[in-house]
């Protein structure tokens, strides 16, 4: 008798647990940031500044006189040849040998300078253990300047705005995740369940 009521209550908590649909019980946010410090991490003032930008006409302390710091933390650089080749690596790429020698010899002088301003969140929830509902929204920003003795010849701005919505299911999905938070016994099949 004793052993029935107690499956009978693992029976019904359960049956309640999947019937309240506990969306509110697994919201996970995730941000991803990729900030250097150049204008306060103001977005709009970054790109503002680079449009600024006259090109062979800019040089490198104007841009700092500006507020650009080229050595602030994630500011990448990168000198004569792999500046180049990060740049135009398809062009590099289709050269024949011979030409590429000569060019590596004349890269001297060549300067790039990647900066990164990206700030992306994630909110997601499970629905019913097995919907997922994910919301992303940010922008990812990033400004490449190209410099030939100290003189600015070349400028690209890849900015891309997030704004998505992502649902996706997966049986029992969230019953492993849940295990495996509260357990870890599930870990390890959860990699299974996709």
């Amino acid at each position: 008798m004793k052993y029935s009521s107690v499956r009978l209550t693992v029976m019904l908590s359960v049956a309640g647990f999947l019937l309240s649909g506990c969306g509110n019980v697994r919201w996970r946010t995730q941000s991803d940031k990729e900030l250097t410090g150049l204008f306060e991490n103001n977005r709009e003032r970054l790109l503002a500044a680079v449009r600024a930008i006259e090109l062979r006409k800019t040089t490198r302390k104007d841009l700092e006189v500006q507020g650009f710091d080229f050595k602030a933390p994630n500011v990448d650089k990168s000198e004569g040849f792999n500046a180049l080749n990060s740049l135009f690596k398809q062009e590099f790429r289709d050269l024949d040998p011979d030409r590429l020698d000569a060019l590596i010899a004349k890269c001297n002088g060549y300067e790039l300078v990647r900066i990164p301003c990206s700030n992306v969140a994630s909110k997601s929830h499970r629905i019913y253990f097995s919907r997922k509902d994910t919301y992303t929204t940010g922008h990812e920003t990033e400004v490449r300047i190209l410099f030939h003795n100290n003189l600015v010849e070349y400028v690209e701005v890849n900015d891309v705005s997030r704004d998505k919505y992502q649902r996706t299911k997966a049986f029992a999905r969230g019953f492993t995740e849940l295990f495996s938070e509260f357990s870890g016994v599930a870990g390890g099949a959860s990699k299974y369940v996709k």
